[in-house]
């Protein structure tokens, strides 16, 4: 038996009609999903390699006595980002079209400046999706 994410959600919402705290739904499920079917329901956040970064540094942004080159040489040139950690949620159904992919990008583009204190100016992503290849975004 498969479950996709729009299942999960109304059974989140039967559990909250009937008196179970909102932010509590989920584990409840989950709970249950263990006792009867001895299964973990909802997939693991995915883990996003972004890669090919494009860093956008200055003059302005390196120490005296450093060179731009040496500062772009000097950052990475991917980094993997656990989506939970940016309280994104891949499988929100509000993810999907344009709109969500604006919002992930944005989300990863903040975590990169604010993991390595520096800008960019653009990069690509592959997901590791749970029992699937590699997604490119």
């Amino acid at each position: 038996m498969k479950l996709d994410i729009l299942s999960l959600k109304k059974a989140e919402q039967v559990l909250i009609d009937n008196g179970v705290a909102e932010d509590e739904a989920s584990v409840v499920l989950q709970a249950v999903g263990y006792a009867l079917l001895g299964k973990e329901l909802y997939p693991e956040s995915p883990k996003v390699l972004v890669k090919n970064i494009k860093w956008d540094v200055t003059e302005e942004d390196v120490e005296d006595g450093t060179s731009v080159k040496d500062v772009i040489d000097s950052l990475p040139s991917e980094l993997e980002v656990d989506l939970k950690d940016l309280g994104i949620d891949l499988f929100n159904e509000e993810l999907v079209g344009d709109e969500g992919a604006e919002e992930l990008e944005e989300a990863i583009s903040d975590y990169v400046t604010d993991t390595t204190d520096f800008c960019n100016d653009g990069f690509t992503c592959e997901v590791e999706l749970e029992d699937g290849p590699i997604e490119k975004i």
